[in-house]
């Protein structure tokens, strides 16, 4: 059983993609990034003011915090939708307003943004969010998160990551979906699921809800876990189960008897968008690179 539950689970918020207006540089850009909570958290500029932003791909655009929209000014009355987070509440979308971001070297004027509220996410990260990005500043470089050294690279505009070992992306909804294969318990064959790789997901190397649960191993695992809280989302906490599994196989690489989260209650999962995710845990012992242009991930595990 898994010693730790995960704290909090961020979310594919499915929205319309929007494209980088980043500047064309020729040269890889290093910037330091602050570890909290297994989430990436950096400084942007957010009309010419500092801003706290989590870099998250499984978000498909700019996310604002509400409190941190209306401070600003650009909070649109209306909602003009709900998110697919965690948990079983329903969390109203409402576009918004800034005139310009820079992040690294991306920037962009007056790009398309929306907001929700944060509150239950900042709360379990221990910092206040002010805003989640996720496809814009992946659309059309690469990026490689180097865990250990604490360093984000952002690729020139158009450049290829260099990766020994390509693992294949499809880009669905604006983030970035992997296929894993997955032999829940001895004897029974493989089966491959459909996964986001998510730096939003903290402390879990896999979620996986939708139809898998409701196979009949899927039901035989669910029942072999203790029911407990095991992540908090935009819906409010998320129920579910830790349970070891044979071995789960992303590319190349094999992870044996490794424990998975089980849930039905994150909504990119239970519409059939995708199986799960892909987590923090998997990786943070060494790099992951994103390459959205040329469909291909990387993966430096230790």
């Amino acid at each position: 059983m898994h010693s730790r539950p995960l704290l909090a689970l961020l979310f594919a918020v499915l929205l319309p993609s929007v494209s980088s207006a980043g500047v064309r540089d020729q040269e890889p850009v290093n910037a330091p990034f602050i570890l909290q909570d297994n989430l990436i958290r950096l400084t942007a500029q957010i009309d010419g003011q500092p801003a706290t932003v989590v870099l998250d791909s499984g978000t498909s655009t700019l996310l604002l915090d509400k409190g941190f929209a209306e401070r600003r000014g650009g909070l649109q009355a209306n909602p003009s939708g709900t998110g697919l987070g965690g948990g079983q509440g329903a969390q109203a979308i409402f576009p918004a307003k800034i005139g310009a971001i820079r992040l690294g070297p991306f920037q962009a004027s007056h790009p398309a943004a929306y907001a929700m509220d944060f509150s239950a996410l900042s709360a379990s990260a221990g910092f206040q969010i002010d805003a989640l990005i996720g496809q814009p500043v992946f659309a059309d470089r690469y990026i490689k998160i180097d865990y250990p050294a604490r360093r984000v690279t952002f690729g020139p505009v158009g450049q290829a990551a260099k990766c020994a070992t390509p693992i294949p992306l499809k880009i669905v909804n604006g983030v970035p979906v992997a296929e894993v294969q997955l032999q829940p318990v001895s004897g029974v064959e493989p089966v491959t699921l459909r996964m986001i790789v998510d730096l939003g997901t903290r402390h879990s190397i896999m979620l996986v809800g939708g139809p898998f649960l409701r196979t009949e191993v899927g039901k035989m695992l669910l029942q072999a876990g203790k029911p407990e809280k095991i992540g908090t989302g935009t819906g409010g906490e998320i129920q579910g189960v830790f349970v070891k599994t044979e071995f789960v196989r992303i590319g190349s690489n094999l992870l044996k008897y490794p424990n998975i989260g089980l849930t039905d209650q994150v909504k990119a999962f239970e519409v059939g968008f995708v199986d799960g995710s892909l987590g923090v845990p998997l990786w943070k012992d060494g790099a992951i690179t994103f390459d959205y242009a040329h469909q291909t991930l990387c993966l430096e595990l230790h």
